[in-house]
């Protein structure tokens, strides 16, 4: 971690974001995607990662980065790869996404259907240690949110599959 002033971090590193999560009580795995490094970790046993971007000038020892992604991406089960979204599904995100303002919700297809990405972007450019806590502690907050949305869309998916 470089320290910007006392209390101001100017660009965090995977190994500093993981001890975060490790002292928040997450598993944190460092590894990487697409020669990218990333953080894979779970919040009430949902897994998601955590991207790094804007790479910073540097220790030559640990790559710095100047913001982050945090990412959770569970699978759509019940629509085959390749189909169209049911419009309840469509609607369900744009809901998301207009009633939230940082967190945005998108469906990516994969080769194996379809995935509901929520992704939060956080810039960590001459922020404190603290902040950066309070943020992983938004995202646990946002993931339960996110769960309570998805329950309460569980209903217009059962009556679309029955209609």
């Amino acid at each position: 971690m470089t320290e910007h002033a006392p209390s101001q971090i100017a660009s965090v590193t995977p190994a500093v974001v993981a001890q975060l999560l490790a002292d928040l009580g997450c598993r944190a795995e460092i590894g990487s995607a697409n020669g990218q490094p990333m953080i894979g970790s779970a919040l009430h046993g949902a897994v998601f990662t955590v991207h790094f971007g804007n790479p910073q000038p540097g220790s030559p020892q640990e790559a710095q980065y100047g913001d982050l992604s945090l990412v959770y991406a569970p699978r759509i089960d019940g629509i085959d790869p390749g189909s169209a979204l049911p419009a309840w599904l469509e609607a369900a995100v744009a809901g998301w996404n207009i009633e939230r303002r940082f967190a945005r919700l998108a469906v990516l297809q994969g080769n194996d259907g379809p995935y509901l990405a929520l992704r939060w972007d956080v810039l960590t450019i001459a922020v404190g240690r603290a902040q950066l806590v309070a943020t992983l502690q938004l995202w646990d907050q946002l993931m339960q949110e996110f769960f309570l949305f998805l329950r309460s869309r569980a209903p217009l998916a059962t009556e679309a599959q029955a209609a």
